[in-house]
């Protein structure tokens, strides 16, 4: 899954099946999934000065997703290794999944695991104010 968050707004949730240990995003997939249909339209609504925070995923570190971001001139923050702890929306992934693992332990079926996600972004969807306190509260990572 995937969300991106800025202090007044939130993109849509995004799923991205996958199976087996090789789930997840290729960088064209994130660049046709993600950018294109979700960073790049809400960069133009949060504002001119907007910058993307993302981590060291591959995806997000390969050379065509580089290219890609300098094509569309989407600054980014230099993100330093190993350092997930200073992303806002980490904290928000970790409270959902404490909230999805109470609600339904053994789930197997994407399906069944999607629809608990849906239902636990709306929750969170109204506070939208814990967003911004979290953003605000990181301190000064050195990201620049």
């Amino acid at each position: 899954m995937w969300a991106g968050i800025s202090l007044e707004d939130k993109t849509q949730l995004v799923f991205v099946p996958g199976v087996g240990r090789r789930a997840g995003l290729t960088a064209d997939g994130y660049i046709t999934n993600i950018f294109l249909e979700h960073v790049v339209p809400y960069a133009g609504f949060v504002d001119e000065d907007f910058i993307l925070m993302h981590d060291n995923a591959r995806c997000h570190t390969a050379r065509v997703t580089q290219q890609f971001l300098r094509e569309v001139d989407l600054r980014t923050m230099d993100w330093p290794a190993l350092s997930p702890d200073i992303n806002p929306v980490e904290h928000l992934w970790d409270e959902l999944n404490k909230g999805y693992e109470q609600e339904i332990q053994p789930i197997r079926a994407f399906s069944r695991i999607e629809s608990s996600f849906v239902r636990g972004v709306g929750r969170y969807s109204s506070r939208q104010r814990q967003i911004m306190n979290k953003v605000d509260e990181e301190p000064n990572t050195g990201c620049n």
